[in-house]
């Protein structure tokens, strides 16, 4: 019989890794699955060992030996959106970095790189704007990008909300979505499928990468486990054919 113990962290904290190790004694876990930005903060990480306590790290943006991990295919799921995007047409393709603590986050940005060059496509410094995950950030980017002489026709975003930002900031400066501007997400949280129009997005696969933590705990397993569960592409209305 096994019961969950869900306890939030601010990792902002100066002193959330003491505190952790503290929760962790105190209620004599048996194991711990650490979510992102936690699972890729080393600081929290050793903090966790040293307690001793077998644990997972979902997301942890990198393979480190000893580690049980649980990750998605972030970079080359991003790569195949510029490919979907590339297909359709479109030669200027915009980028909003993530926040630079989540790991798995950043990778996106690598994923990128590579779709544009498998796509023969010439990366912009000018089109890659910094975003912090917020959908606020996504309108601050949008307002940059939409400006430029040389605009993008196509605008990736390292998750849903800052594309949910840029939808908006875009439909704000006249533009139609897909015909005038496309625009991507990641992770498919439900305000993807709430938006209009309704986002083309990757479907991060939470629900079965904890599942697949939890199941890694429960039979004991240690030492360097890694494993990827692959993420989907979700097309839907927010791509179309680049504009003329």
């Amino acid at each position: 019989m096994h019961e969950l113990l869900i306890h939030p962290c601010n990792f902002r904290e100066r002193g959330v890794g003491s505190a952790l190790k503290s929760v962790i004694e105190d209620a004599r876990l048996a194991g711990i699955v650490l979510a992102p930005p936690l699972s890729n903060m080393m600081r929290l990480v050793r903090a966790v060992q040293e307690t001793g306590t077998p644990f997972v790290r979902i997301s942890p943006g990198q393979k480190i030996r000893n580690h049980m991990c649980i990750a998605t295919n972030d970079a080359e799921a991003t790569a195949e959106i510029v490919d979907h995007l590339a297909q359709l047409g479109h030669r200027k393709i915009g980028f909003v970095t993530g926040d630079e603590t989540h790991a798995a986050v950043s990778n996106r940005y690598e994923g990128f790189q590579k779709g544009l060059v498998r796509n023969g496509l010439r990366l912009s410094a000018k089109r890659v704007v910094s975003g912090n995950n917020s959908f606020e950030s996504g309108e601050r980017a949008a307002a940059k990008l939409l400006t430029l002489a040389d605009r993008p026709t196509a605008v990736v975003c390292a998750n849903d909300d800052m594309a949910a930002g840029v939808v908006r900031q875009a439909k704000k400066l006249g533009f139609n979505l897909p015909d005038d501007l496309s625009v991507t997400g990641f992770d498919d949280v439900v305000l993807a499928r709430q938006i209009l129009p309704t986002l083309t997005t990757v479907r991060q696969p939470l629900s079965r990468m904890a599942e697949r933590a939890v199941e890694m705990l429960l039979k004991g397993k240690t030492g360097s486990q890694h494993e990827v569960v692959p993420a989907e592409m979700q097309l839907r209305d927010s791509t179309g054919p680049a504009p003329n």
